[in-house]
């Protein structure tokens, strides 16, 4: 599981966690440490299910069947694709997640005077199935739903945000593996910012740091509110900025970011952390660099790794993949596996895909103005740092610079192209 701010700050105003503050100088190894009270929430109950989902019925929508994958697809081969058709009065957030039974779920708005966070439930290759709606916002309250994660029962968990910019309170929707609602949690004023991420029946909050208070990170109970424990990040107050959440497969919590603000330019120092399941601060890792964007992606591989996206600077954009030790957070290798070509197309990269057998990314090149997309393909690296081959892949180009990526169930790659509407969405072969 795992979640990013896969994004340029620039195109990022709504997270609002891009803004210039004070920096420290000099390497530094953080020690996080674990103190705080409790954080405020409140629980509200389900409300009637409100779906209009396939689009006739207004059933919630579930195969209901075990899963059978297709057969015989030559390998990254498009199986189906289009402008995704979204239904009216829905804003979709463009965050993913892959359902067991093989359905893809986005967190999306459904407008109205009241409006209300759901769920857009879509076949891999972007059929529409169903739209589940949570609880509604106050009569002409902003509402945002800004992303998705898959619980462990299959169910989901959407990231909400109500107010103007998502002002007013932060918080989650729950919803069952069928799309109907469970209720939801509003967070109190102290979480600003937060990463939402299920965990058996729990999930870990982790919020972003301001200028006078550390980040925030606690486990609670998914559907009372309830805090099993409470931590705060040390140092990480001022000018730091997480970027990249990741829940390993026993509990554990790794997290990726920057500091020392270069306005205007970048970051000059990368963050990771690891804590273990009950927060304690396992070890952390603070490496000062030349100006670079970014530690927007971060996951653990399969071998004892942990493996992070550190972005460079727009326009030049050369994307190093670095692996370190999960046990210490030592260095293991760093591989650079996209930057401009040489026509000085920027190439971005916003997901690391974890497959059996390595690993994958989906490169996005822009075209000579850097704001059309041109080209998508996979660039797979092995586990030990060694590219391997480049494989392009047959999505159209369009006028705004944005794909995300995820694994299906039955491991067809799904993506979502362009920053807003209309989006591109397709499957490709495993």
């Amino acid at each position: 599981m795992r979640y990013s701010l896969s994004l340029r700050c620039g195109a990022l105003a709504l997270f609002m966690a891009c803004g210039p503050k004070s920096a420290e100088p000099g390497d530094t190894d953080t020690d996080p440490t674990s103190t705080g009270d409790s954080p405020g929430s409140t629980t509200t109950n389900a409300p009637d299910p409100t779906t209009l989902g396939d689009p006739t019925t207004g059933d919630p929508t579930t195969t209901g069947e075990p899963l059978t994958c297709p057969e015989g697809q030559e390998p990254w081969t498009r199986l189906g694709g289009g402008e995704l058709q979204l239904p009216t009065d829905v804003s979709a957030s463009r965050s993913l997640a892959a359902m067991a039974d093989g359905r893809i779920a986005m967190a999306v708005v459904i407008e109205g005077e009241q409006s209300a966070p759901g769920v857009l439930v879509l076949s891999p290759t972007g059929e529409v199935l169903a739209v589940h709606a949570g609880e509604p916002a106050a009569p002409g309250e902003p509402v945002m739903a800004l992303g998705i994660e898959r619980a462990a029962d299959d169910g989901l968990i959407v990231r909400t945000a109500r107010g103007p910019n998502g002002s007013t309170a932060q918080g989650f929707a729950r919803f069952a593996a069928d799309g109907a609602p469970l209720g939801a949690i509003e967070l109190g004023p102290e979480w600003r910012h937060t990463y939402v991420l299920p965990v058996e029946d729990d999930v870990v909050l982790v919020s972003l740091p301001d200028a006078d208070s550390p980040s925030l990170m606690a486990r609670m109970a998914a559907d009372t509110g309830a805090v099993e424990w409470l931590t705060t990040i040390a140092g990480t107050a001022g000018d730091t900025i997480i970027q990249a959440v990741d829940i390993g497969p026993v509990g554990d919590i790794l997290m990726s970011g920057v500091s020392n603000e270069v306005f205007g330019s970048g970051f000059t120092r990368m963050h990771v952390w690891r804590f273990d399941p009950e927060g304690a601060p396992v070890w952390s890792r603070a490496t000062d660099l030349p100006v670079f964007d970014g530690a927007y992606a971060l996951e653990l591989g399969p071998d004892g790794q942990v493996f992070v996206l550190r972005v460079g600077p727009w326009p030049d954009g050369q994307t190093d993949l670095v692996a370190l030790d999960f046990a210490t957070g030592a260095d293991l290798w760093t591989v650079t596996v996209a930057k401009a070509d040489e026509q000085l197309r920027y190439a971005a990269i916003s997901e690391i895909v974890v497959d059996d057998d390595a690993l994958s990314f989906v490169v996005a090149r822009s075209a000579p103005d850097q704001l059309r997309l041109e080209s998508v393909g996979v660039q797979r690296v092995s586990f030990d740092g060694q590219l391997l081959e480049f494989i392009p892949l047959d999505v159209p180009p369009n006028e705004l610079f944005a794909v995300e990526a995820l694994r299906g169930a039955c491991g067809e790659l799904v993506i979502l192209s362009s920053f807003q509407e209309p989006y591109w969405f397709g499957a490709f072969a495993p």
